[in-house]
């Protein structure tokens, strides 16, 4: 479960970031791929420790469309029933790695 909230924590903690003093400054180019990158490392480090895979294309879109203010292309019913079983398969991953 831990692991889960911090897979889910990360983008929250980046996009407080972007928001930030910083990204009005000069190097909001950098700031701002600074902050997506270490957002990917972070969750490529997690993934791979609980050996869970997304599609980063719609992983990325959805990011994109959250920062964006676009409408979501699933209904909130469906995001919670994908995030619940994705928890599910997170916490299963990790109960199979501590079994092991």
């Amino acid at each position: 479960m831990k692991f889960t909230k911090t897979l889910l924590v990360a983008p929250l903690v980046a996009g407080a970031l972007i928001t930030s003093s910083f990204a009005a400054d000069a190097n909001k180019d950098d700031v701002s791929y600074s902050v997506g990158y270490t957002m990917g490392k972070t969750l490529e480090t997690q993934m791979d420790q609980g050996n869970i895979s997304v599609d980063n294309s719609e992983m990325v879109g959805g990011l994109k469309d959250g920062i964006e203010s676009k409408d979501a292309k699933l209904t909130p019913d469906q995001m919670q029933s994908a995030m619940t079983e994705f928890q599910k398969q997170a916490m299963a991953a990790q109960k199979n790695a501590q079994a092991k």
